[in-house]
């Protein structure tokens, strides 16, 4: 074998070596290519902490005009990085959305623009308008988005005058926490009383009847008929009270009220009872097409529609309880006594229904009617889907349609919502066999000793 022909055979493993690093970096190369075209990020938690919720997502795909975020703060901000997160995915899911971090010590020029600046805010800017964002979070950014985005504001009107809940009460039984998120949303709340004026304004976008507890005047109902013959939109929130001339305006609107409240043995979130209603049915509609969680309705009653229907008026349900609830019409005996028991001649079987949407065909007037209004209260608004079916009726009202999802959600809230079945399981595993085991085990231990000694 000549020596030319030898160095070559040793020279083959490097050759071999070269290649197959070529072809390893092609590989890797090939591969990092794709990853930046095809990017698919997963979120395993169980209440989604590295997700963006549905209304931002959509909120987000509507923006007609560019936003961007600017964040101060200091290298070492110990928040910096957990809101370089959440801006990235805000940016990740929208073209016209982008963001910076400037450090405000070194850009006292950047700072001086928005006045006062305090490490750790946000600004939210597009064009001239801005807004600073002092607790960065999915909920204050998407409401900064938008209040600049939007420039019109829409006006709600809540009546007063019959033992309505009040938009500015912040205790637990007030509606502040739901005054606050339409205002982000870019609403002006008014209090209306109809004695006075015996009419809905014209530019009322949306009047909120918030649980009345006396009933209405004729003249009253009279404005309010007036104002959906006009194209207008109502969200009635009714309670279980006795109000003969409000229920018969509702039936003009295809509905009827209930006579009693809505009774669940079957399901109980921790630690209430049986008047609470825990409702995971929804329909397909738009007010209800997005939303997963479960919704709570501490004291409600029954809203379905009427056996003969009204042709000009479209009905649709929004949510429903499951087949083992009821309306329990012995009221005596339920609040009186704490016994609910159905009766086949007087209360209603379910499913019943406990929110409904309707529709006039010929002059487009809408209105939601929902069988209790403590849910939207501050006590409930944020606990499951409460504030989403409070909000996405709004919303369907108002036919801004591109926003009704699920809300940004309460990552410190996860209700637990348990059977009777799981209820008595868990009292005897908890309660009975536990205890029992570890008092058997220590009196064998106790004998076993004995035994030995």
């Amino acid at each position: 074998m000549s020596r030319r022909f030898r160095n070559s055979v040793q020279l083959s493993p490097i050759i071999i070596a070269f290649i197959t690093t070529v072809v390893l970096m092609a590989i890797l190369v090939f591969g990092a290519l794709i990853s930046m075209k095809i990017y698919k990020r997963i979120d395993l938690t169980i209440t989604k902490r590295h997700s963006l919720s549905e209304q931002t997502i959509k909120a987000l795909g509507a923006l007609r005009e560019d936003i961007k975020a600017v964040g101060f703060y200091t290298p070492a901000h110990n928040e910096k990085e957990k809101t370089v997160s959440l801006l990235k995915l805000f940016s990740d899911t929208s073209e016209r959305f982008n963001f910076e971090i400037v450090n405000p010590e070194r850009n006292p020029g950047r700072t001086r623009r928005y006045g006062k600046i305090v490490t750790g805010t946000v600004v939210v800017e597009s064009g001239v308008r801005w807004e600073k964002v002092n607790k960065p979070d999915e909920t204050s950014l998407l409401n900064a988005i938008l209040r600049i985005s939007h420039e019109e504001k829409k006006n709600i009107f809540f009546i007063q005058g019959h033992g309505e809940k009040d938009p500015e009460d912040e205790g637990t039984s007030g509606l502040r926490r739901a005054h606050y998120v339409l205002d982000s949303l870019g609403y002006n709340i008014f209090g209306l009383n109809l004695i006075k004026t015996s009419k809905v304004p014209p530019e009322a976008n949306i009047t909120v009847i918030a649980g009345p507890k006396k009933d209405f005047f004729i003249e009253e109902l009279k404005g309010l008929e007036f104002y959906l013959n006009e194209g207008g939109a109502l969200l009635v929130l009714v309670d279980p009270h006795n109000l003969p001339n409000f229920s018969l305006f509702i039936r003009s609107l295809g509905v009827v009220l209930g006579r009693g409240v809505i009774v669940d043995k079957s399901k109980r979130l921790s630690g209430s009872d049986m008047v609470v209603t825990i409702v995971d049915q929804y329909s397909t509609h738009e007010i209800a097409g997005e939303v997963e969680a479960v919704s709570l309705f501490p004291l409600s009653r029954s809203v379905e529609p009427m056996g003969l229907k009204n042709p000009d008026i479209a009905l649709s349900p929004i949510a429903r309880t499951d087949d083992a609830a009821w309306e329990e019409t012995d009221i005596a005996a339920l609040f009186g006594r704490g016994i609910a028991e159905y009766d086949d001649l007087n209360d209603r079987r379910g499913p019943v229904t406990i929110a409904l949407a309707g529709e006039f065909r010929s002059t487009g007037a809408r209105f939601v009617i929902i069988g209790d209004s403590d849910f939207a209260t501050n006590a409930y608004f944020d606990q499951g889907a409460n504030g989403d079916i409070f909000v996405n009726s709004v919303l369907w009202l108002n036919r801004e349609k591109d926003l009704i999802a699920s809300r940004p959600i309460d990552r410190e809230f996860y209700p637990i919502v348990l059977t009777n079945q799981q209820l008595t399981f868990l009292f005897w595993i908890v309660v009975v066999l536990l205890p029992a085991a570890t008092l058997v085990t220590g009196v064998l231990v106790i004998r076993r000793v004995r035994w030995r000694g």
